[in-house]
């Protein structure tokens, strides 16, 4: 939990363990909105200097806390595509943007590998909040809808009936996190 997160849409991954609604997290990414009178989003304060006037516009969104971990290499690589359609179905739905991101240049490698269309905003610095080296990314969001199309014509799962899209109140208790996390189940 931080400062962001109650600007911030989260969404999870969820995968059924069994029939009696059983279910683990095995993927989520949060969205944080930059809205009226809001502080600045993680990336302009690490990176001012690749924003007009070191501020992103009103609207705009950080894709943060992109995680996916599953025991299957293949299932935890595909976790990240109903993450994204959801994110990018939110942005649309809610008319936001643009949107960014920060990221590691492996990591940056790898969605690039994969067809996610970033802009890398900057070099690589190290951020010492955080201890790693990132750079900022702008996601092209119309180029991404072109390949969630794409991809769904190759029967990519980009939803499926383990996927909760979920605004997690950051001063719910647990015991409600839990009857939330069981119901989408």
């Amino acid at each position: 939990v931080d400062r962001n997160d109650k600007r911030s849409i989260h969404f999870v991954v969820l995968e059924r363990m069994s029939a009696d609604g059983l279910a683990r997290v095995i993927g989520n990414m949060r969205l944080i909105i930059k809205k009226q009178d809001e502080s600045p989003l993680p990336v302009e304060e690490d990176f001012p200097g690749v924003f007009e006037d070191g501020r992103a516009p009103l609207g705009s969104t950080e894709v943060s806390r992109l995680i996916s971990c599953h025991e299957n290499s293949a299932v935890q690589n595909l976790t990240k595509w109903p993450l994204f359609r959801q994110g990018l179905n939110y942005v649309k739905q809610h008319e936001l943007g643009p949107v960014f991101g920060v990221v590691t240049e492996s990591f940056e490698r790898s969605l690039l590998r994969q067809g996610i269309p970033l802009r890398a905003l900057s070099e690589a610095r190290f951020l010492e909040h955080i201890r790693s080296e990132k750079k900022p990314a702008l996601v092209d969001v119309e180029a991404l809808k072109e390949v969630m199309r794409r991809i769904n014509t190759k029967n990519v799962p980009t939803s499926c009936d383990v996927f909760s899209c979920q605004n997690f109140n950051t001063t719910q208790s647990i015991s409600d996190l839990e009857l939330n996390l069981g119901a989408v189940a």
